[in-house]
């Protein structure tokens, strides 16, 4: 007599089913770490244009005091200030961190124009100036694509 055949799955089926599973996992797992960079670097561009308007907003209130070369009160260097000079003087909400979502620090500069102007004289205009104090880099590689990203959430300005 011959043997009877069992139910079931056999190993053959069984490690087709647990490979596809896999796969399928890895896919779901790449694509979810997509989307959370996706979200960090939306979140850094917006907390950029918030600093950016921020800057803005000091050189406004503070114009005349900068173009003259004169101090500002609350400001050690007032062609450099920091982000917690800007909150102290109310230019950037007090709710505004130092540290983007993804990390970067930033440094931020008045330039007075025309270049080379002496202060109180020949200064027209200002500029505020804003970069990260490191490069935007996944694994020692300069990553363009999500700063574009950033650029997007913060808007044109």
């Amino acid at each position: 007599m011959g043997r009877k055949r069992q139910g079931g799955f056999g190993i053959l089926e069984m490690s087709l089913a647990l490979a596809l599973f896999t796969m399928l996992l890895l896919f779901t797992m790449r694509d979810q770490q997509r989307t959370a960079r996706l979200q960090v670097d939306r979140a850094a561009g917006e907390h950029m244009k918030t600093i950016q308007l921020g800057l803005q907003r000091y050189l406004d209130q503070n114009r005349a005091a900068l173009l003259a070369g004169a101090p500002i009160v609350g400001v050690v260097n007032p062609v450099g200030p920091t982000l917690p000079e800007l909150r102290a003087t109310n230019a950037l909400a007090r709710s505004v961190g130092d540290i983007g979502a993804n990390g970067l620090t930033y440094q931020l500069r008045v330039d007075r124009l025309p270049p080379a102007c002496v202060p109180a004289t020949d200064c027209v205009d200002l500029q505020g100036v804003m970069w990260a104090t490191a490069p935007l880099v996944d694994g020692g590689v300069p990553q363009a694509g999500r700063l574009a990203v950033m650029q997007a959430a913060g808007g044109n300005d």
